[in-house]
């Protein structure tokens, strides 16, 4: 593959006579994209990548990569689409993500075997998620990505391609400096070339370049990019990486956050600017982070002339082959099917209940060059987090349970800026309810994502307002939470007198309550003038089953990993997520609401 990279980088820069050498957009083609996919959670979301998979590697990319769970969580259904996209594409572009932290030197010599067995000839090394405990970490003998470099080079030889993570902005609280320095130690223990975090300023990118240049690193450096199709995914995406966003783009966002066509036109005109700033400067590869979303991508790189469809050659017998492979690992657990809600679903993926059929059905820990989740620091440090940017945190003394419902109530009153389950503040037309929020969580239930009814607002309401002007939208009143077994107890008996309402708990071991109707449902939809009703947040069963296990998974890894392993607090937390349910309330009337007047009946003495 560095060949390939190589080859187009050098095509880029030396374009036939008859090409344009103007810095813009006309010519057919001007540089190299790569795609990043990621695995769904559910069998149909893969199936369903497959399709799409095939559409934009006709595109003409100049090759894929496929991410890889720290753990090797995905390891079967992540080789089986890298294997999919090799036979689309061929041996030589597709690139398989493999972390190392935490993994034993058998288990990863084990992967990479079966890597190269299924013909993939490029590894992205990276280190993963921290382990939760930082003693074992410590003594873990893979740390760092450039163990796994190391590994490879000693184990495998030239047998594959290595790629390598870079950081323009810095990376796991060390300095930048210190960052590069570990940069050009992965390159020397024989890295071949690099591909950065998401940077969406180019003068950060190119000063980097620079720098790298000037400390010797002399392999390909690739920008990576994510298209900006969600306001606040996009937020959310920024904060946990921290990378710098000009103000006047935030500015320009915030203004049409609740209009996704609108923020993805926003977007779409700020990458393309961007791509030509680095073009001009004379790099002319990208490698966009795809959340595995198709027509704002290639849309992209269509226009920045980022593609080449003529390299492509897919066999039509490659193509039924590769839906058989990918089918049967999840097969045994296929999940109820429904109607996919619009056609443009999967363009617009906001709000937690997505559409699990999605090839974008996933999350954050998908995303691999970014630190999603906290890193892991010592236990005398780690009740000074510094990303919590204020004194009143999580990481305050938790003794009793009361003590974790006053944190629940304390972000809900807008006292602290986030906690585990929620890293932004309250929206608006959460913060009409706080109150009632409030005092729930002071009673035990834990909530981590409600909205009130809304029947028939104008489109452009500044608090429930979303979509283009001159609709009306509606939303039915929900709520979720966490709460223990006595108070599930008296909330389902609260309920049989309100039948309007439908309930689903789940418990961490897989234990679940679910109410006498349980199917998929509208949770918020939208009229708009010339246009079918639009519907972007449902509740879906297998969706709330597969959220479940990262719900449950942060009241460890986001929280009681703070603390010391033999502390009172670790252990609190620690009982509290392996005993609490994770509930979810529908209130399917939304012009008369009851649901909040259901839960006070449940806190009530």
């Amino acid at each position: 593959m560095l060949n390939l990279v190589q080859a187009a980088e050098s095509a880029a820069r030396n374009p036939p006579p008859s090409s344009s050498s103007s810095a813009t957009f006309a010519d057919p083609r001007r540089g190299f994209c790569s795609f990043e996919f990621f695995p769904p959670k559910t069998d149909a979301g893969v199936a369903n990548l497959m399709e799409r998979m095939e559409r934009m590697v006709a595109a003409g990319p100049l090759f894929v990569d496929v991410t890889w769970r720290s753990g090797g969580e995905t390891s079967a259904v992540s080789l089986a689409i890298a294997k999919a996209a090799r036979q689309l594409l061929g041996p030589d572009r597709v690139m398989l993500h493999m972390t190392c932290a935490g993994a034993s030197k058998a288990t990863l010599v084990s992967h990479l075997a079966t890597a190269a067995a299924a013909g993939v000839q490029c590894i992205l090394a990276l280190r993963g998620d921290d382990l939760d405990d930082f003693e074992e970490q410590n003594n873990a003998p893979f740390k760092y990505a450039i163990d796994l470099v190391r590994l490879i080079r000693s184990e495998f030889t030239n047998k594959f391609t290595v790629a390598v993570a870079g950081y323009p902005e810095g990376h796991g609280g060390i300095g930048y400096a210190v960052n590069l320095k570990h940069l050009k130690e992965k390159v020397d223990a024989g890295a071949d070339f690099i591909i950065t975090q998401m940077v969406y300023n180019a003068e950060v990118f190119l000063q980097f370049l620079q720098d790298c240049r000037g400390i010797g690193i002399t392999c390909p450096i690739i920008p990576g990019i994510m298209p900006i199709t969600n306001y606040q995914q996009f937020i959310r995406i920024i904060s946990l990486t921290k990378v710098m966003v000009p103000d006047d783009l935030l500015d320009a966002l915030r203004a049409v956050k609740h209009d996704d066509a609108a923020v993805r036109d926003i977007g779409s005109s700020f990458v393309l600017q961007l791509i030509q700033q680095f073009q001009n400067a004379g790099v002319f590869g990208v490698h966009f982070y795809t959340m595995n979303l198709e027509e704002p991508v290639v849309g992209l790189a269509e226009t920045a002339g980022l593609l080449d469809p003529a390299s492509v050659k897919i066999r039509s017998s490659e193509q039924q082959e590769l839906a058989g492979e990918v089918r049967p690992i999840y097969w045994q657990h296929r999940p109820t099917s429904y109607m996919v809600r619009t056609s443009d679903w999967s363009e617009f993926p906001n709000g937690r209940w997505g559409d699990h059929q999605s090839p974008a059905f996933g999350d954050l820990s998908d995303f691999h060059l970014a630190a999603v989740h906290p890193p892991t620091v010592s236990p005398r440090h780690a009740i000074i987090q510094k990303e919590l940017d204020t004194d009143i945190t999580i990481c305050r003394r938790l003794k009793t349970e009361q003590d974790v419902f006053e944190v629940f109530a304390k972000y809900v009153q807008g006292d602290i800026p986030m906690i585990p389950w929620c890293s932004n503040p309250l929206d608006s037309e959460t913060s009409s309810i706080s109150q009632r929020l409030a005092n729930l969580n002071r009673h035990g239930i834990l909530t981590i994502n409600s909205q009130p009814a809304v029947n028939g607002v104008p489109s452009t309401d500044s608090v429930f307002g979303w979509g283009p002007a001159d609709g009306l939208v509606y939303q039915k009143a929900y709520v979720e939470f966490f709460c223990d077994s006595q108070r599930l107890d008296k909330l389902e008996r609260v309920l049989s007198a309100h039948r309007h309402l439908t309930l689903h708990a789940i418990r961490a071991d897989g234990t679940e309550r679910v109410g006498a109707t349980n199917h998929t449902t509208a949770l918020t939809w939208g009229v708009f003038p010339n246009r079918e009703i639009v519907q972007p947040t449902i509740m879906d069963p297998v969706s709330f089953r597969v959220w479940s296990t990262e719900a449950f998974t942060l009241w460890q890894r986001h929280w009681a990993r703070l603390y010391p392993a033999s502390s009172t607090e670790r252990a609190l937390l620690s009982t509290i997520a392996h005993s609490y349910w994770l509930v979810t309330v529908v209130d399917n009337n939304f012009v008369a609401s009851t649901l909040f007047d259901a839960l006070d009946q449940v806190v009530m003495a």
